[in-house]
C-alpha cells in the first residue's frame, strides 16, 4: 500500500524585525523572509532554496527574485554557496543580537496551523481578534430587474436548429 505523502503549503512569514532592523524591503524582504523560514526550521543550517521555489512563494519574477538575493548578499544578511544546475545554498548572517531577540518572542510560539486557518497568534496579528464567519446556506435575495425576460419558446434563433 503507498504511503500518502503529507503536502506542504509553500508561504512565508515576514517578522518584523526584517523591516525595521534590517531595514529590507520590498522583493528583498520577502525573498529574505523565505531564506530565512526555511534556514530557521533546519535548525540554522545553510538550507538549499531553488529559484523557482523562490519565485513561487514570492511572487516575482526570476530576474527580480535574482536582484533581490543580490541586494541581500551586498548587505550581508545572506551567504549564497552557487553550484551550475543546482540549487543555491543560503546561509542567514543577521546580527546575532536580531536573532536572540527573534528567538525570545517567536521560538516557543506555533505561528501558523496548517489544518485550522482560523487560529491565530497575537504576535501575527495585525488587528484585534475576530473569527471569520462561516455561512454555508445564505438566504437568497430575490433579484428585481426592468429586464423583460422571455420564454424559451417565443425565442426564435432565424431558422437554424439548435444543438
Amino acid at each position: 500500500m503507498m504511503e500518502k505523502k503529507e503536502k506542504k503549503g509553500l508561504y512565508t512569514i515576514i517578522y518584523p524585525f526584517m523591516a525595521g532592523v534590517l531595514s529590507l524591503a520590498g522583493l528583498a524582504k520577502e525573498c529574505f523572509a523565505t531564506i530565512f523560514g526555511f534556514w530557521f526550521a533546519q535548525g540554522q543550517h545553510p538550507v538549499g532554496v531553488s529559484l523557482t521555489t523562490m519565485q513561487t512563494i514570492t511572487g516575482g519574477t526570476r530576474p527580480a527574485v535574482i536582484h533581490a538575493i543580490h541586494k541581500l548578499e551586498e548587505a550581508g544578511l545572506i551567504l549564497a554557496v552557487r553550484t551550475p544546475g543546482k540549487k543555491t545554498f543560503y546561509d542567514v548572517t543577521i546580527p546575532e543580537q536580531a536573532l536572540v531577540e527573534f528567538k525570545e518572542l517567536y521560538s516557543n510560539n506555533k505561528l501558523v496551523n496548517s489544518f485550522n486557518a482560523k487560529e491565530y497568534t497575537p504576535l501575527t496579528s495585525s488587528s484585534k481578534t475576530s473569527l471569520p464567519q462561516i455561512n454555508r446556506n445564505p438566504k437568497r435575495e430575490p433579484v428585481i430587474t426592468p429586464l423583460k425576460v422571455r420564454p424559451a419558446g417565443e425565442i426564435h434563433c432565424g431558422g437554424l436548429t439548435e444543438a
